[in-house]
């Protein structure tokens, strides 16, 4: 389990990365705390989905 969250942990961040570096590319500007906030976040709402889709098909 805690391989798994490390493992999660370092791909929210490889995401964020690489939004920060197309944007980067894009704009010429740098805002990698704002895509790693909306990475994590959508990330947390899509395995909260994920859970509740699982724990409701259980039952």
């Amino acid at each position: 389990m805690a391989i798994f969250i490390i493992g999660l942990l370092y791909a929210i961040l490889m995401i964020s990365v690489g939004i920060n570096e197309i944007y980067f590319y894009s704009t010429g500007k740098s805002e990698f705390l704002s895509s790693l906030m909306l990475t994590f976040s959508g990330s947390i709402l899509l395995i909260a989905f994920v859970w509740q889709f699982s724990a409701k098909t259980k039952n």
